[in-house]
């Protein structure tokens, strides 16, 4: 079973860790977690004082400390405009697949971190989402979510690297 995270930046009304603790059922089947975080968001920064596109998509970060879902991510994006795309370890695993990984479920929480997240704008910043970048990225999640699927749950474990946060 892969369990797909949701909830983000809502932990109080829709809290990840309490769902797993209510749903052991669920969580003792899981081989692995995806999360998605911020498709199609381009690159805004500040240029010289003035806030503004680069004409890049927003660095992807793909965190991980499991061997077996780091490949098969890398080789979905190998080729697609989701690239650049960083797969690592993070010192501390953040996000929505947190209280799984820490649960021992093979991770990888996909996120894109654009500077504008937290505007709080009127319109979201929807109109500087890159539709065709989204696609993109979807695709990719999809054809490794392709890749996981005929796996044993050993193969996506891989070898895991827990690296303790400081």
């Amino acid at each position: 079973m892969f369990v797909l995270a949701t909830g983000h930046m809502d932990e109080p009304d829709v809290p990840t860790g309490t769902w797993i603790s209510q749903r052991p059922d669920i969580i003792a089947k899981a081989v692995a977690c995806v999360t998605i975080e911020h498709l199609g968001a381009q690159q805004w920064l500040d240029v010289n004082g003035v806030y503004q596109y680069t004409g890049m998509p927003e660095y992807a970060f793909a965190q991980t400390q499991n061997t077996g879902i780091a490949t098969p991510f890398l080789t979905a994006c190998q080729g697609s405009i989701a690239e650049p795309t960083i797969c690592g370890n993070p010192v501390a695993f953040f996000g929505l697949g947190a209280p799984l990984n820490s649960d021992g479920i093979p991770t990888n929480g996909f996120i894109v971190g654009p500077a504008y997240l937290l505007t709080g704008s009127p319109k979201g910043e929807i109109e500087k989402v890159d539709f065709n970048l989204m696609y993109s990225q979807i695709s990719v999640l999809t054809d490794f979510i392709r890749e996981l699927d005929p796996l044993s749950a050993s193969q996506i474990a891989g070898t895991r690297v827990p690296i303790t946060s400081a």
